[in-house]
Parts: structure tokens; C-alpha cells; sequence
């Protein structure tokens, strides 16, 4: 069973800072009774409210982590909940977030479970998605390609625990939306070992021109963005 749910209304709730990506899924959001009933229950205006309240939290909470603890305002667009089995609905669906005191909204992906015996939902998987409306394609700023190579070696040497560890960037694309905030995607090889086989990457990453900030920064095995969930996530610079 599969309820399509409209809910563009904005979310009149916000969150700063906390530490949301620690979050294990299995400590995630305990359902009120009506929440749990609405599940459950049809596509009407009472259940389409009490699912987008009880999910607006979790997402908050996650999206602010990626955006490195940022305060989030929050607007869904389509929610749509499919029933897995006899006590586990998967609820994913698509929605703009706005970075408290800008002007411009970041359209983002989610996804979650709800478990109906524990009535608790897991921590949402969030895909920010392309940096703005009217985004261009401008030249490449070398200085941040240079820290984005820095960073992401960095951090696959402290996951991987490989000192030696490198990446060779293969291609590199940069657009713009706002005039401050940068979007990079990036298709790399990583090598782990110095004689060992490369390791295809997928590399995404926001930065923010006012700050001087990483705001989001994240890859993932393989050359497939799209449809491929990130393995590892980065901690905003």
C-alpha cells in the first residue's frame, strides 16, 4: 500500500546546532499514539498532518548536521509511505530546507523507517540535492579543488587507518546558485595501499564563499550519485 501525501505547507520549526549524525537508527524518534495511528490509517488531512509533524523533527535535526549544526527552517513536498511488511512502513519523499537568515532554499531528498510494534522511526537518510534554482556551471577554483583533494585524503587515511592513502581527482564540475554557496561534484580514485588497486569514489560537496566554509562534505563508493547511498560522511568543515 502506497500514500502519496502533499504537504508544501513550511514546517513552522526550526534547530541549531546538536550533534544529529551520532544518532544511532535505533534510538530514533518514539511515535505519539496518533502519529502511529496515521501510519497506518488513509491519505486524509489528519493523517497527512500528524505524518509531517512527526517526521519534521528527525529531519531537522539531520539535515542541520549536514549543513555543520546550522539552524533550519523546513518545508515538505510530496511524503509518500509504502508498507513493507505487517510492521515496517518506508516513508521517503522530497522538500526545500532554508539556512536561518538566507534567502534561497536547498531542495533535499529523505528517507526513513517506521517500525508499528516499537512505534519509532529510524534516523532519515537526507540527499541534499543541487545547490539552488538558476544554478551555473563556472571554472573550477583551483585553491578548492586543492582543499577538497586535502580533506577527503585526510579522512579516508583516518577511516581506512593508512597514512599513505592518496586520491587522484578524475573530473571535477562546479556550480553556482546564490553567488555564495558552491556546489562540487567530483569523480575520484582512491588508493589506500601504494601498490594496491584503486578505489572508485563519488565526491559532493557545498561550500559556502561568505564563510569560507565547508558546509557539506560527503562521498561514497562507485561513480553513481544518483542512485547510490553514501558509505561515509564527512563532518562539515
Amino acid at each position: 500500500m502506497r500514500q502519496k501525501l502533499q504537504a508544501a505547507v513550511l514546517l513552522a520549526c526550526s534547530w541549531a546546532g546538536g550533534n544529529a549524525a551520532a544518532q544511532p537508527a535505533s534510538q530514533g524518534a518514539v511515535l505519539a499514539d496518533a502519529s502511529s495511528r496515521a501510519m497506518a490509517g488513509s491519505a486524509t488531512t489528519h493523517n497527512i498532518d500528524a505524518i509531517r509533524d512527526s517526521i519534521a523533527g528527525p529531519l531537522i535535526e539531520a539535515i542541520s548536521a549536514r549543513l555543520g549544526g546550522r539552524a533550519v527552517d523546513l518545508r515538505l513536498d510530496v511524503v509518500d509511505v509504502r508498507t513493507i511488511n505487517a510492521n515496517e512502513r518506508a516513508i521517503s519523499g522530497t522538500g526545500d530546507a532554508q539556512i536561518v537568515g538566507r534567502q534561497d532554499w536547498i531542495g533535499f531528498r529523505f528517507g526513513l523507517l517506521y517500525d508499528a510494534r516499537l512505534r519509532r522511526l529510524s534516523y532519515p537518510d537526507v540527499s541534499i540535492d543541487r545547490v539552488a534554482a538558476g544554478e551555473r556551471d563556472i571554472p573550477n577554483a583551483p585553491i578548492l579543488v586543492q582543499q577538497l583533494e586535502a580533506l577527503v585524503t585526510a579522512d579516508l587515511a583516518r577511516e581506512h587507518r593508512k597514512p599513505s592513502a592518496r586520491l587522484h581527482l578524475d573530473r571535477v564540475a562546479t556550480v553556482e546558485g546564490d553567488g555564495q554557496r558552491l556546489r562540487i561534484d567530483a569523480q575520484a580514485t582512491a588508493y589506500l595501499d601504494r601498490y594496491g588497486p584503486g578505489m572508485p569514489l563519488t565526491i559532493v560537496a557545498l561550500y559556502d564563499r561568505s564563510s569560507g566554509a565547508w558546509l557539506k562534505l560527503e562521498y561514497g563508493p562507485g561513480h553513481d550519485a544518483a542512485s547510490r547511498p553514501w558509505d561515509r560522511r564527512s563532518s562539515a568543515r
